[in-house]
């Protein structure tokens, strides 16, 4: 059997070839667009893990606040109040550093101490005033190297506080 040039199957390979050419061009395409979208994708994955961690970091340190002043408020002492934030804050990279305060009759904020009252030690809060438990962390950012202008040096200073009344 012999095929003529304009037979149908002569038409077919052509276009099969015509497939082939289209195709290998289209590889070098797709291989450039992936190149220009995977940085840009990668950005975006590490941009929302570090996000993440951020959240988890301030979502820790309130509630290392909330639980400081949870003791504050019944009349514990700073170091017993401290000891408790960091238990608390534990799942940290650093340590946070607390500070507790008590709201005076005029107004003002007066950092915590601790008395003796009676045979215990207790913070230095009148019954009926607010204290105040600030939990402050400074967290290291993971992507300093892919986002070198956020932040200060590599970290971003986290707050949390917490306002209750003294029992």
């Amino acid at each position: 059997m012999v095929y003529r040039q304009d037979s149908e199957f002569s038409r077919g390979y052509t276009r099969m070839r015509q497939r082939a050419t289209i195709n290998f061009a289209q590889r070098g395409v797709y291989a450039v667009e992936m190149a220009l979208l995977i940085p840009v994708l990668v950005l975006l994955l590490f941009g929302i893990i570090e996000v993440g961690m951020l959240f988890n970091s301030v979502s820790i340190i309130k509630a290392g606040a909330r639980e400081g002043c949870r003791l504050a408020a019944i009349g514990a002492t700073t170091s017993q109040i401290a000891t408790q934030v960091q238990t608390v804050c534990a799942g940290l990279a650093g340590t946070a550093a607390v500070t507790c305060w008590y709201r005076e009759d005029r107004g003002e904020w007066v950092e915590l101490s601790d008395i003796a009252e009676g045979d215990e030690m207790v913070n230095s809060a009148p019954a009926g005033s607010l204290v105040k438990v600030v939990v402050t962390y400074r967290h290291t950012l993971m992507t300093n190297n892919l986002f070198p202008g956020l932040g200060d040096n590599g970290a971003i200073q986290l707050q949390a506080s917490m306002i209750m009344r003294r029992e």
